[in-house]
């Protein structure tokens, strides 16, 4: 089986670097590190990541990253707190944080509704959509 059913990481190679958005869980990072190369891309020029939202399904490889590229984190702003504190702070599953918590990660920007992520000739924009 390659890699983790039900979750997906998307990779958005520009000329100036790579963002990666989604992570899966807190074991995939050396998984999508593999599947970046064998898409024929440098993993080292991920220079921004980002989510869907703060679950560990979607950050858990995200302090891997950081450490591995130096990639600029950049998070909604309702979702820093959860990410920095890794779950803890999850009002569903922050009682099982110990379970389910990714590693701890330090955000570098915060993300607000409409914000732009920008990187080479490719321009995300940031949208809040509460909810799961």
């Amino acid at each position: 089986m390659w890699g983790q059913p039900g979750l997906a990481s998307f990779l958005f190679a520009t000329e100036e670097g790579h963002i990666l958005f989604n992570t899966g869980m807190p074991d995939s990072g050396p998984m999508i590190v593999e599947s970046i190369r064998t898409l024929g891309f440098d993993p080292m020029e991920i220079k921004i990541l980002i989510n869907g939202h703060g679950h560990s399904d979607h950050a858990g490889a995200f302090a891997y990253f950081k450490k591995l590229t130096g990639a600029q984190v950049a998070i909604m702003e309702p979702d820093v707190a959860m990410i920095e504190d890794g779950g803890k702070s999850d009002f569903h599953y922050g009682r099982d944080w110990q379970i389910m918590g990714p590693p701890p990660v330090k955000v570098d920007r915060v993300l607000r509704d409409g914000d732009t992520v920008r990187l080479g000739e490719v321009v995300l924009v940031a949208h809040h959509t509460p909810g799961h």
